[in-house]
């Protein structure tokens, strides 16, 4: 017969031993952290984690499945919910996460490279169209020119706490970007990190019917990693004049 006190015992100290050693690892990081004297947002974003391998581990998860996560967890994005934490390449084929750019404010636009739109939002009014396109929207203009004309208190783009992620999603005859279009993307419209612009291919392919939602527009993505604004798409959530740059100068001051 099974002594249900015993096991109840058994059951009791477990736990106290598993909260004790999460503690201890969590005190031990913070020291280490101290000691290495790590920016606060990394600090911030290692306890965040530690946090999340707490409750993933009561809930009898796999700490690993995080760390093997392929950033889709939250796709397609969500109002006041985590941004997905796509992976991506840059044009010199560098892999990053969204996440590792938690502290900046984030406006992220997803790109179709013969979108007429796209090109315009590039800035192909200034500098012409890219590639074969011939058309140009005529109504939709680059991000910086749009903060330029609507936003207020003197605050211009570029600005030290925010960027802009242009993901490029489909190529020009409709397959998935590769590293070249987002290169002579960037050099063709001159978007580069001394502009506060990362040109970026995803790593997993989005082409579908949940990146068409979202294609051409800006999502506003805060320094927590929220989205808090989300004027993309052919029928955006918010106004980008009355919205999105009102909200991105507040947080970037």
């Amino acid at each position: 017969m099974v002594d249900r006190e015993l096991v109840n015992k058994i059951i009791t100290l477990s736990v106290k031993i598993l909260f004790s050693a999460l503690f201890v690892l969590i005190v031990l990081s913070i020291i280490i952290l101290e000691g290495t004297k790590k920016p606060k947002t990394e600090i911030d974003k290692i306890l965040a984690d530690q946090r999340q391998n707490i409750l993933m581990i009561l809930e009898g998860k796999d700490v690993t499945d995080k760390a093997g996560s392929d950033g889709m967890e939250h796709w397609p994005p969500k109002m006041n919910q985590p941004y997905p934490d796509l992976e991506l390449l840059d044009r010199s084929g560098r892999a990053f996460r969204i996440s590792d750019l938690g502290g900046y404010i984030i406006v992220i636009s997803y790109i179709d490279m013969s979108s007429p739109v796209s090109q315009a939002q590039a800035g192909a009014a200034v500098v012409g169209a890219y590639g074969g396109t011939k058309e140009i929207d005529k109504y939709s203009e680059s991000f910086s020119q749009v903060v330029r004309k609507n936003a207020v208190n003197g605050f211009s783009l570029p600005n030290d706490n925010v960027l802009e992620i242009n993901v490029i999603v489909y190529g020009q005859d409709g397959s998935q970007a590769t590293l070249n279009d987002a290169d002579s993307w960037a050099k063709h419209f001159d978007l580069d990190l001394d502009r506060g612009i990362i040109v970026a291919v995803p790593k997993k392919d989005l082409r579908g019917k949940d990146v068409q939602e979202i294609l051409t527009g800006y999502q506003l993505v805060d320094r927590h990693m929220m989205l808090r604004v989300d004027s993309a798409g052919t029928e955006p959530k918010h106004n980008l004049k009355m919205t999105l740059v009102p909200l991105l100068t507040k947080l970037a001051q």
